[in-house]
């Protein structure tokens, strides 16, 4: 359930950094697996309680605000997914960009990391508060700011991993890109000089 993949999440800072993110992956699959098992004490009302929205009442952001029509279309579920598709993709980017320069044995500085310095972080971030805003539980109401500052942690972590393998190099790259959010202003190809 929620409880079970969440504590995994929180967990990975305290393994073996080989096998934090790993962790992250199993934690973050078992917590959107969990969601619609684990997610009926917050956000479901019974049709009772609301019975002038009895076929919207199951989602509790939408019944609370007094939205009317299908709650599949309302502003909040919209941009949930908006929010986990883009999550989602971010992840898959960095990915790809950050598994190619391991292997060449290189600092990441193209695509999203000429962008941001943690890409990664911040799409498990944008997927958690997906759905969270979508599907809310006492669980992830509660352990969603413990894992944001487990993100953080880590990536500071990182960084200072980064600094004394790459430098002054990594120091240069710190200058001209944010850690957190993205630079559009900026191309996606560029090296710190």
């Amino acid at each position: 359930g929620n409880g079970l993949s969440q504590l995994a999440l929180a967990a990975s800072l305290w393994v073996m950094p080989a096998l934090a993110f790993p962790t992250i992956l199993l934690g973050t699959a078992l917590l959107g697996w969990s969601f619609g098992l684990g997610g009926a004490p917050l956000n479901s009302y019974p049709p009772r309680f609301f019975p002038q929205r009895a076929p919207a009442a199951v989602v509790a952001l939408h019944t609370l605000l007094g939205l009317d029509g299908n709650p599949h279309f309302d502003p909040l579920h919209i941009a949930s997914n908006v929010l986990i598709v883009l999550g989602f993709f971010l992840l898959a980017s960095a990915w790809n960009v950050l598994h190619d320069a391991q292997k060449r044995g290189v600092l990441a500085q193209s695509g999203w990391y000429a962008r941001c310095r943690h890409p990664q972080y911040l799409s498990f971030i944008l997927i958690m508060f997906g759905f969270l805003l979508q599907w809310p539980t006492l669980p992830t109401l509660f352990m969603f700011p413990i894992l944001v500052w487990v993100y953080v942690r880590l990536a500071r972590k990182e960084e200072q991993i980064s600094l004394d393998e790459f430098g002054d190099e990594y120091r240069r790259y710190m200058l001209v890109t944010p850690p957190w959010i993205p630079d559009f202003f900026r191309g996606t190809s560029r090296k710190a000089s």
